[in-house]
């Protein structure tokens, strides 16, 4: 008999939406939301709404989609030795200069 690992249906779903979003954004970063207060994350996703699409995953879902994804945009296979703790991606279409002032302020 030949057993092969099969993904779960929603884990599959999880890593394409990351591949979508890699692919419409040209700006990807990554965050470690580990030991982030709840109320803190809800204050800087409201200032953020509209300029960031944060999106949290499992890190091995992630670096899954980082790696299918460095294909279609170079150096993105990069952001894997930065996934730590909780990891969280962001995509932006704006500066991510002034994107990371308006984090830092709210850190």
């Amino acid at each position: 008999m030949d057993y092969k690992a099969k993904a779960n249906d929603a884990k599959r779903a999880q890593v394409k939406e990351f591949l979508d979003l890699i692919k419409e954004y040209p700006i990807v970063g990554t965050v470690n939301m580990e030991g982030l207060p709840t109320a803190q994350l809800q204050t800087m996703r409201e200032k953020l709404r509209g300029k960031v699409v944060l999106k949290m995953g499992k890190q091995r879902l992630i670096k899954l989609a980082l790696e299918e994804a460095e294909s279609s945009k170079k150096g993105v296979k990069e952001l894997i030795g930065h996934l730590r703790g909780m990891p969280a991606l962001l995509f932006t279409k704006d500066n991510p200069f002034a994107l990371f002032k308006i984090i830092k302020q709210n850190k």
